[in-house]
């Protein structure tokens, strides 16, 4: 059959195929190779290297035949950036009595920053002493003036001698001596200070009606009248002035003169029993401090209920007593005879019951008696009133008001002044208690009109709650002078003072605020632990944070839980690093007042912080310690919406989120944030989480929207933002590359000869097997970077099998084209990390060479290793257990000027042992020439190279 032209033509092109087929073969299963030209070798190279921009660059036949894509190279995940600063938390003031309760404390939270300092302050004060006496005291710029012709008369003109003791005295008319001395009137109208004497110096005249401390006359008989001269302290003789001569003699204001008046003035009948009861009462209110008023206030009670014993009052007078006495034993003996017997129906018992078990801490039993009372008499006013403190000592302002203004409603016309001043006090508190200050205020300027002459006592109290009301109000300055004043009438009240403490810190007088912190102290023992409370916050304001501690422990001695002093003992230790114990004291506070937010908030913050500094070492119990801030974080903050809306509570829940990696939680947190109050901190946040999810253009943008908001330059969130924004720019533009040597190698990983070592991939990592053909024919593969500016960090895992023998295993970086050993010597760059059997007799084998020629003359060399001075003894290379090399190229910045030589670091890290760390010039001073990293394998002939690399892991500058 003859052949058509077509079918010969198949017949040979199928033929040349078969043919080049058998010869491609061969030539695989060991037949010795032709060197290829180094056009026809493909280049196949490491993404971005110098060696991948075409097929017209050279290439050497002993580059490393990738079979990974240049994709493989990736980019790096999102840079993890250090935090913006936290604001700290706003600090709660001390509690103050009246004022608000815990649960409202925030109200007089501030924010340490904002306070204001005064320009010059007296540091006396924190030394103990200043040149005023004293907080409220009051100095002068001189003495007294005085009568420049040494007389003590101000006017000076002579008077009349009266007829009787020829000692004259003039009228006093500018000094009120009426606490020391008794006043003497005559029918002329002169008035002389002095004292009554005699055996019966109350019998004289009759008392005055309107004055308790009067007599008037007539008077029947002289009376016995010793002068005094106030002005110059010199006393005259005692003489009897003529008794058609004396209208009237007032006594001293002192408690035993009234108690010797009151006992004249009441009659021993019943018709004397409103003003007995009157008399006790005033007792009790007036001259509690007085034992002699007291044990008064006893006899007239017993006498009152022997003279009406069937009458109510009596009995009541005495629980009185007994109570002011704190004789709290008999009055509750007292008042369980009197509920056993004929007054078991009367609410008074209830509620005097109540009073007792109150002031024992028995709060339910008090509420359970006072209902009991008013479920008897819905009218009785007192009931109220005290249910009403007992809802106060609750921490209930609410119902304290709601029961505090049911009193006040239910005041009847003939109530006694005590009880009904009380009333009205106690709703001034439950307001000031809930916050409502300027309510308080109304109720209290309502109050202080319809009250004529105070004592000082009371009108200590009045001042006190006006000062709460302006605190409240902001009014600082003025609530500053009305404490001060308070704490002027009324020297035994600590409240006061302290109240003039935290006035005046808000003021910024902070050595003010240290004089009436120790003013506190001093005048009420029980009160000693919140003012040394206060105390610890002035000095820890001051950077005292140790003296601080030590008063806060001094303080836990008089009251272990007071809540304002854990509170601020586990906020000063979190401040002082102490994250754990301060933790435990928050806790325990929370135990009992769960109601305490700002704690709260602490034992958040502080949480967080622990976590942190255990994440290392823990980081389960690091993840669960930030579990459990989150849940009182989020507590904080969802109550928060309710209070003041502060953006420094959200901020903290969506750091501990954002730590959480809670990307959405977090984000929402900030979102929220930013609706309460824009500010810097939410913001970078917001870009961060932007970043972390992988919106790295997002996050640019809104890091450099907040730098152009921002417009001083040396603010502390611009200079983050700035540094954020170009650390995220920087870290953009490197790419990870990782070789795990999961494939068998490429055709350029075979020996040249079956006696040469013999590359291969077992287990996922690359081994060279086999003997050394001599030192001058080094076993290697090699990774190239385009530009030795581009390299930023380089690892991987070295292990000397079981059959090694050679002199050499190491990872070479490096700007030499070839491996000859004669080249390393003509090197600008090189270091060699890794093994040398020369150093491994007992030291461990492990080394590592730098050389760097700056040019010229100037050239860097050294080389150091095991048993060298310095070099870490701990670490020791062993055959058969793998080993890390690290090699970081510190202060790289991609974005440098043309010709800027910058100083960097170079750090050789050999299983987590720092072995070198040297400055070097930018980019090894290479800058644009590519950079070559070898492993490298070398020993003697007929040595064993049996040498494993694996995790091959390279970071770099660079495109796709």
């Amino acid at each position: 059959m003859q052949l058509r032209k077509e079918q010969i033509l198949f017949v040979v092109v199928l033929l040349i195929v078969v043919w080049l087929f058998a010869s491609d073969k061969d030539g695989r299963i060991g037949r010795k190779l032709r060197r290829p030209s180094k056009k026809a070798v493909p280049a196949i190279e490491l993404p971005n290297s110098s060696l991948a921009q075409g097929a017209q660059k050279e290439l050497e036949r002993d580059a490393r035949d990738l079979f990974l894509k240049p994709s493989a190279s990736k980019p790096l995940p999102p840079l993890e950036l250090p935090l913006p600063a936290l604001a700290d938390l706003p600090v709660q003031l001390p509690l103050l009595e009246p004022g608000p309760v815990l649960a409202r404390a925030h109200l007089l939270r501030v924010k340490l920053g904002d306070l204001p300092r005064v320009a010059a302050q007296a540091r006396g004060a924190e030394a103990g002493g200043s040149e005023d006496s004293g907080p409220g005291s009051e100095t002068s710029d001189g003495a007294p003036d005085e009568d420049p012709d040494g007389n003590g008369a101000a006017d000076g003109a002579p008077q009349e001698a009266p007829a009787g003791p020829s000692f004259e005295q003039e009228p006093s008319t500018v000094v009120d001596h009426s606490d020391e001395y008794d006043l003497l009137t005559l029918n002329d109208g002169r008035k002389v200070w002095g004292q009554v004497r005699g055996e019966h110096p109350f019998a004289y005249g009759r008392p005055e009606d309107s004055n308790v401390w009067a007599l008037i006359g007539p008077f029947k008989q002289p009376v016995l009248f010793q002068t005094y001269r106030p002005e110059k302290g010199t006393a005259g003789i005692t003489n009897p002035w003529p008794a058609e001569k004396v209208l009237r003699v007032e006594f001293a204001k002192r408690v035993e003169n009234k108690i010797a008046l009151m006992q004249r003035r009441i009659p021993d009948d019943d018709s004397g029993l409103s003003l007995r009861k009157a008399f006790v009462l005033d007792l009790l209110q007036n001259h509690r401090d007085s034992e002699d008023a007291l044990k008064e206030a006893a006899r007239q009670a017993q006498r009152h209920i022997e003279l009406a014993p069937h009458y109510i009052d009596g009995y009541e007078l005495l629980a009185f007593v007994y109570h002011a006495t704190g004789q709290f034993e008999k009055e509750l003996e007292f008042y369980d005879s009197l509920a056993n017997g004929p007054f078991k129906e009367a609410a008074f018992v209830h509620v005097g019951r109540a009073v007792v078990a109150r002031k024992l801490g028995m709060h339910s039993l008090a509420v359970r008696e006072l209902e009991a009372a008013i479920a008897r008499d819905r009218s009785y006013s007192r009931a109220w009133l005290e249910l009403a403190r007992c809802a106060l000592q609750a921490g209930a302002s609410e119902k304290a008001v709601e029961h505090a203004r049911r009193a006040a409603l239910t005041r009847a016309s003939g109530m006694e002044a005590r009880v009904s001043i009380e009333v009205d006090l106690v709703l001034v508190q439950a307001l000031l208690a809930g916050g409502q200050f300027q309510e308080a205020a109304t109720s209290l300027l309502e109050f202080e009109n319809r009250v004529r002459d105070p004592q000082a006592a009371l009108l200590g109290e009045m001042r006190k709650l006006r000062a709460a009301a302006q605190l409240g109000l902001g009014k600082i300055a003025e609530a500053r002078a009305s404490y001060e004043e308070a704490a002027t009438l009324a020297p035994s009240d600590a409240e006061a003072a302290l109240g003039a403490c935290v006035a005046s810190l808000r003021s910024g007088d902070r050595a003010a605020a240290l004089a009436h912190a120790k003013d506190a102290a001093r005048r009420d023992p029980l009160l000693r632990g919140r003012a040394y409370a206060a105390e610890a916050l002035l000095l820890d304001l001051a950077g005292g944070h140790a003296e601080a501690l030590a008063r806060l422990a001094e303080a836990r001695e008089i009251a272990p839980r007071g809540p304002y002093l854990l509170y601020l003992l586990g906020r000063s230790l979190r401040l002082a690093g102490e994250f754990g114990e301060a933790r435990e004291v928050l806790q325990l506070l929370l135990q009992e007042r769960s109601d305490f937010l700002e704690s709260m908030a602490e034992r958040a913050l502080a949480t967080m912080q622990l976590a942190q500094s255990e994440a290392k070492n823990d980081p389960a119990g690091a993840l669960a310690m930030l579990e459990e801030a989150e849940r009182f974080a989020a507590r904080v903050a969802r109550d928060e919406a309710e209070r003041g809306k502060d953006p420094i509570f959200l901020d903290l829940l969506g750091t501990i989120r954002y730590h959480q990696l809670d990307g959405e939680g977090a984000k929402e947190a900030f979102e929220q944030s930013l609706a309460w109050k824009p500010g810097p901190y939410a913001k970078i946040m917001l870009a961060l989480i932007a970043y972390r999810q992988g919106y790295t253009d997002r996050a640019i943008t809104e890091l450099v929207t907040l730098t152009q908001e921002i417009r001083d330059p040396k603010d502390r969130f611009r200079k983050f933002a700035e540094r954020a924004r170009d650390a995220i720019i920087d870290h953009r533009g490197k790419r990870l590359f990782v070789d795990e040597f999961e494939r068998e190698l490429g055709e350029l990983w075979q020996p040249e000869s079956r006696h040469q070592a013999k590359w291969m991939a077992v287990n996922g990592r690359v081994q060279l097997r086999g003997t050394s053909q001599g030192e001058d024919r080094l076993a290697r593969c090699r990774y190239t970077v385009d530009q030795a500016r581009n390299f930023l960090e380089l690892s991987t895992e070295i292990t000397l099998l079981k059959g090694f023998s050679a002199r050499k295993a190491v990872l070479r970086i490096s700007d030499l084209r070839s491996s000859n050993l004669s080249s390393a010597r003509k090197s600008r760059f090189l270091l060699e990390v890794g093994y040398d059997a020369t150093r491994a007799q007992g030291a461990g084998g492990a080394f590592v060479h730098f050389h760097q020629n700056h040019g010229g003359s100037k050239k860097d060399l050294s080389e150091i290793g095991a048993g060298d001075p310095g070099f870490p003894a701990e670490l020791r290379i062993e055959r058969g257990k793998p080993f890390t090399v690290v090699v970081r190229r510190l202060g790289a910045q991609r974005q440098s000027g043309p010709g800027a030589r910058q100083k960097e670091t170079l750090v050789v890290l050999i299983d987590g042992f720092e072995v070198l760390r040297r400055d070097v010039v930018q980019a090894f001073g290479l800058r644009q020439n590519p950079l070559a990293i070898d492993f490298h394998v070398q020993g003697l002939e007929g040595t064993r190279l049996d040498t494993a690399f694996d995790k091959f892991r390279l970071v770099r500058y660079g495109e796709g």
